[in-house]
């Protein structure tokens, strides 16, 4: 599967570092101006943090780039994990989808920027898992397993989703 495996650690170091001012350098701020500043930095990593690793990854099974689409076709093993990971995306799709309605329905925030950060979450959340259907990789699959019907299902799942990304 194709996950890089420094965007782990780069993200855990990102985590750490959000942590950190949030819990050590902020409390000790005396001056408001500066404390408000830091406090928006926080969030300011927190939303690169969402928006570069989100909370929804798909998994994109490997494809030898030596091989052409046509070679790759006749391989039923290659064939049947790149149908597999197809219906695992629009799984994903899907419950990314009920989940964001489902949350919309239950949000209550009490202030102007809890409802400004539901959106900010929603749209890094959506513009994860799309930037992740229009990855060169993704797109590889699909010309490869066109003739599958699971592709039907698949392209409804994510023109929906591409009606609530921004």
């Amino acid at each position: 599967m194709s996950n890089p495996e420094g965007s782990k650690d780069t993200q855990m170091r990102l985590e750490g570092l959000k942590e950190m001012i949030k819990f050590v350098y902020e409390p000790c701020m005396i001056k408001n101006d500066l404390k408000h500043h830091m406090k928006k930095f926080v969030e300011n990593i927190q939303t690169s943090i969402q928006q570069a690793y989100g909370n929804v990854t798909i998994n994109v099974p490997d494809i030898s780039p030596e091989l052409s689409d046509e070679q790759v076709a006749r391989q039923p093993d290659t064939m049947k994990k790149l149908n597999s990971a197809v219906e695992e995306w629009t799984k994903t799709i899907d419950d990314t989808l009920k989940l964001a309605e489902l949350k919309q329905k239950g949000r209550l925030h009490d202030t102007a920027s809890g409802e400004a950060e539901f959106w900010a979450s929603r749209s890094a959340t959506f513009n994860t898992l799309y930037q992740q259907l229009n990855m060169h990789s993704v797109k590889r699959i699909k010309n490869v397993s066109l003739n599958f019907v699971t592709f039907a299902d698949f392209d409804l799942k994510r023109v929906k989703l591409r009606e609530l990304h921004p």
